[in-house]
């Protein structure tokens, strides 16, 4: 069962940005022979702000305004469904046909903290929108953009399980994944133009305990979030 949405360019709204220039004096105990070792964020700051409180219908509206506003889409696509062929594998897959993303910029967008230009109160204007909507809702992210349609997609995954597993070290390291484990009913939207796919699995975070659920009431249940997502974004 699944259950698919359509959105078009029309539903942008323009948001003006708000500039803030701060005038910060030199400081004598900055100079570089007072530096100590560099002190980067465990991976472990990621599971913590998996803990925001995004409801499903503003996690969809983030990702979508921001195919439209920043994606240049002309169209926009969500797709749900509890399964992938035959298999019991809940999904949401939020896919635009805009100019897509170089892999060097499919990088920056799932790097958590890159500064860009956005409403003063965005999450996304530190670089931190997309992915804590999405991992609102799901363990794991993954990120499929390109930018000519004759080259292959480039794929990049957040998985928040493979963080638990330390087996990184606590490092931030994103996981290359391959084009074809994104469903072909997904793909099928973009499969001759370009655009990018967001792709949300492993949905605990959503539906807790899902893989013990009855697989019909779980298709129940993410009917019921996509008809909220539908009144949210007003269609």
């Amino acid at each position: 069962m699944g259950s698919k949405r359509a959105f078009g360019r029309a539903r942008s709204v323009e948001i003006p940005t708000i500039e803030c220039v701060f005038m910060v004096e030199e400081n004598p105990d900055w100079d570089p022979e007072n530096w100590a070792d560099e002190a980067p964020p465990d991976s472990n700051l990621a599971l913590s702000l998996q803990g925001i409180d995004y409801p499903f219908a503003h996690a969809v509206a983030d990702v979508v305004d921001n195919s439209i506003s920043h994606g240049k889409a002309e169209n926009v696509w969500i797709e749900v469904s509890a399964y992938r062929g035959d298999n019991f594998a809940p999904y949401v897959a939020i896919i635009d046909d805009g100019e897509g993303m170089s892999p060097e910029e499919l990088y920056q967008a799932i790097t958590y903290g890159i500064f860009k230009e956005y409403d003063e109160m965005s999450l996304g204007k530190f670089g931190l929108g997309m992915k804590t909507a999405s991992l609102s809702q799901s363990e794991v992210l993954t990120v499929c953009s390109r930018t000519d349609a004759d080259s292959d997609f480039h794929c990049l995954t957040w998985d928040m399980n493979f963080f638990r597993s330390r087996k990184a070290g606590g490092r931030w390291i994103p996981l290359k994944t391959s084009i074809a484990n994104i469903p072909e009913e997904v793909l099928d939207y973009i499969s001759e133009g370009t655009g990018t796919i967001v792709f949300w699995s492993d949905l605990n975070k959503m539906i807790p305990g899902i893989y013990e659920k009855n697989e019909g009431v779980v298709s129940q249940q993410l009917e019921a979030r996509i008809r909220k997502a539908d009144s949210h974004l007003g269609m």
